[in-house]
């Protein structure tokens, strides 16, 4: 809970702020849930819950859904659940899976974001996230920016608004996330499409990640 009352100081978020936060049912983004629902119980801020079905898992997308919007509902806090296509769209814009939820879900937080009149989003990545998605723009080839990775707070342009994009979790680590679930007695949903080697992200974090590991235990 420190770590994410410090990443809204340093946000910059008045007290009174608006935040959407993204919840998927997985172990990452249920911590963030309850974390920022401990720092809006002390008068921080207002949250409202974000979640949506991407629409690729059948039956087991559906019952994320269900599972998150109890989630919410325990916590009284409002949210907003939908539905997308993103086989479809990724078939009509020709992009890769990962790609194509990517933009669609986006899309989908800027739209709450801009329905509620939200100051920030706030993501569930951690600092396993974010050593992947350096790798990642290692090998496409990436400048300096890309080594960057991702910030704990920076404004962009999503669906035709501009909203600030908040990751306090980077600095933590997906087995402490496992852990902070395991204390608090919660059951993650799994998504079992984060195994299939056929994702690029998932063959790094499988296969990559663990070989360069046995050259340097501290490479994340």
């Amino acid at each position: 809970n420190g770590v994410i009352k410090n990443a809204l100081e340093r946000s910059g978020l008045t007290r009174c702020a608006t935040v959407v936060v993204a919840v998927s049912g997985g172990p990452d983004s249920l911590t963030l849930l309850h974390c920022l629902d401990s720092a809006a119980r002390d008068g921080g801020i207002r949250l409202h819950g974000a979640h949506l079905d991407h629409g690729l898992r059948g039956e087991a997308s559906t019952a994320d859904a269900r599972y998150v919007s109890e989630v919410f509902r325990s916590l009284g806090i409002e949210a907003t659940l939908d539905h997308a296509d993103v086989p479809s769209f990724r078939k009509e814009h020709k992009l890769s899976v990962e790609d194509a939820a990517r933009r669609v879900r986006y899309d989908f937080l800027g739209g709450v974001a801009a329905e509620h009149e939200a100051d920030a989003i706030a993501l569930g990545h951690t600092a396993d996230d974010q050593a992947e998605t350096v790798l990642m723009h290692v090998l496409r080839g990436s400048g300096l920016t890309g080594l960057v990775g991702m910030q704990e707070s920076a404004r962009r342009k999503i669906a035709g608004g501009e909203f600030l994009l908040l990751r306090p979790l980077l600095t933590v680590s997906r087995q402490d996330t496992e852990a902070y679930c395991q204390a608090l007695g919660l059951e993650p949903r799994r998504d079992e499409t984060n195994l299939l080697p056929a994702l690029t992200r998932n063959r790094l974090r499988s296969e990559l990640l663990p070989l360069l590991e046995q050259y340097n235990p501290a490479v994340k």
